[in-house]
């Protein structure tokens, strides 16, 4: 499981945004399901994770939190994050 915490208004949200939809079709990544939450209008949510920054992914292997990235944009270390869950 892949959580994305993001802000519609966060330009590295959107970029961060594109590169996941480039990355999770492909056959390496198909089994991770994402999960976006709303910085803004999911806070409750976001202190439980220990988010400060709209910019995180959190990824999970089963019930445990495998890495976090805040504000990547590479798809190479966005992909490196990913294969920690597999």
């Amino acid at each position: 499981v892949l959580v994305a915490i993001h802000a519609d208004w966060c330009s590295i949200c959107k970029t961060q945004e594109r590169v996941l939809q480039e990355l999770l079709p492909q056959p390496e990544f198909k089994r991770i399901t994402m999960l976006r939450m709303d910085f803004d209008q999911q806070k409750e949510m976001v202190q439980l994770f220990g988010v400060e920054y709209q910019i995180t992914l959190i990824v999970f292997k089963g019930w445990r939190d495998v890495g976090r990235s805040t504000a990547e944009r590479s798809a190479v270390r966005i992909s490196d994050l990913l294969r920690l869950s597999l």
